[in-house]
């Protein structure tokens, strides 16, 4: 990864005399968190405690990060020497609509496996007992921390023009304006196909069903 600066795309982007350097700042900075919402390109770590009884929990971020999806979570056993990190399965969608019922339901035991919803993970069973836990996730910066850069691939410079010019030429140049929003979309597939490097924390009921053949 490269560190893109939003500074240094102005005069890419276009150079109208009517669109002011605030407006162009803001139009990238936005392409910027749109790029991080949608590729899961920027990933972070974080370890916390699971304690005994507990089955859900906050993922832990820092205050400047929105948590887009959790790839991998493990666990230590630490009754284990060794000092291992065990990784955990997803659960199914399905199982976590019901998470309520099941996880109340049934007895404490050791992680087994998560799901997502927002931002809280939840556990299939309630925790019998302090465990270590590592979360690997993928983020997107919030608009509050008012990013001026981006640790993204440079590839990824022409999806930030091409966002911002459909943000600041909606009103000036519509036909250019459509045309950048087209490219942007082609970009960011090959952006997304970078993001993929974990297992995703929202994926389809179909991804758990056996394969044919």
């Amino acid at each position: 990864m490269t560190v893109i600066n939003i500074r240094d795309l102005f005069f890419k982007v276009t150079s109208r005399p009517e669109i002011l350097p605030g407006a162009m700042r803001s139009a990238l900075m936005e392409a910027g968190i749109t790029i991080a919402r949608l590729s899961n390109l920027l990933k972070g770590e974080v370890f916390t405690t699971l304690k005994p009884g507990v089955s859900r929990l906050t993922v832990p971020l820092p205050p400047d990060q929105e948590l887009n999806r959790v790839d991998q979570v493990f666990y230590r056993d630490p009754t284990d020497s060794r000092g291992l990190w065990l990784r955990l399965s997803e659960l199914a969608p399905v199982f976590l609509e019901n998470q309520s019922q099941h996880v109340e339901s049934q007895q404490a035991g050791e992680p087994s496996a998560w799901g997502l919803r927002g931002s809280t993970l939840f556990l299939e069973y309630p925790s019998d007992g302090t465990y270590p836990l590592r979360i690997t996730y993928s983020w997107a910066p919030t608009r509050a921390s008012h990013p001026e850069s981006f640790a993204f691939p440079n590839e990824a410079e022409t999806a930030f023009i091409a966002y911002a010019r459909s943000i600041l030429l909606q009103d000036l140049d519509p036909r250019a304006a459509a045309a950048s929003a087209s490219q942007f979309r082609a970009e960011l597939c090959d952006l997304r196909g970078m993001g993929e490097s974990g297992e995703s924390g929202v994926r389809s009921i179909y991804d758990f069903l056996p394969s044919e053949g």
